[in-house]
């Protein structure tokens, strides 16, 4: 019998501009090899796989894309069995990786949000969905507010990713490495992203459990922004990009569910 194994792996994440932290390895077994996963991340990590095989068969054909749960080692992701033991057999693999279940579409459209500040503030929409100068095809809301307003989380979750490093900003796209922030995975497996926060501007750390109205953070004016704000929107993560989703908020003298407006302040 001659044995060959050739094992290339890539790690491409489309999340955050960083990249996921899994760790995707093998173990050998008396017929041929085991795939497993470790995601060390605060949240589901959907893995898309794709094997090169000679003389292996993937027993099970269907897990090509595997979502691993949260903080979870060895996760089995599939077994690639040799054919002919009497002959060479050698397999590489990639992966792509992302946060988040890819799978699931359905989440919560009743749930109401509060304004992710403190109560009886008042604060203006400055750039709403779709907006042109950098919310082109994004649901997102941009409140215009001081640098060092308290932020509060608008949802309960857990926090799943924290940057607070950085001190600049410009009105330019390639200042998104740039931006300070939170993301908060709900329990609906969304996801929400509170942006430009100041430098050490977090209160929470990864893995904390917040809940709605929790003092997060405070704003700021770091990465791609043209001035002090929050930016604010919930998504699903996809492996190439995001689904953004509407909001809608529990204002004062507004019905409760309001869609929130640019140009339009409210408390």
């Amino acid at each position: 019998m001659r044995f060959l194994l050739f094992l290339a792996s890539f790690l491409t994440s489309q999340f955050l501009l960083a990249q996921v932290d899994v760790r995707v390895y093998y173990t050998e077994t008396t017929d041929g090899f085991e795939i497993y996963i470790d995601n060390h991340e605060h949240a589901p990590v959907t893995v898309a796989l794709e094997y090169e095989v000679l003389n292996l068969r993937l027993d099970v054909s269907d897990r090509r894309k595997v979502v691993v749960p949260a903080n979870h080692k060895a996760y089995r992701a599939g077994r690639l069995r040799v054919i002919n033991p009497r002959k060479a057999y050698r397999f590489s693999y990639s992966y792509e990786t992302n946060l988040g279940d890819h799978g699931k579409s359905a989440y919560d459209r009743d749930y109401l949000y509060r304004l992710p500040f403190a109560e009886g503030k008042s604060v203006l929409v400055s750039q709403g969905y779709n907006g042109e100068f950098s919310h082109k095809d994004v649901l997102a809301l941009d409140f215009n507010v001081p640098v060092g307003t308290p932020v509060h989380a608008a949802r309960g979750g857990v926090v799943v990713t924290v940057t607070e490093r950085h001190d600049r900003n410009c009105t330019s796209a390639k200042c998104m490495d740039f931006n300070n922030l939170i993301i908060l995975r709900h329990s609906d497996g969304t996801f929400a992203e509170y942006v430009h926060l100041r430098k050490d501007g977090a209160f929470v750390d990864p893995g904390d459990t917040v809940v709605q109205g929790q003092l997060i953070g405070e704003s700021g004016n770091t990465g791609f922004s043209d001035g002090p704000h929050l930016h604010f929107a919930v998504f699903q993560p996809k492996m190439e990009g995001r689904t953004y989703l509407p909001t809608r908020f529990m204002v004062e003298k507004y019905p409760a569910g309001t869609e929130l407006k640019v140009g339009m302040t409210y408390r």
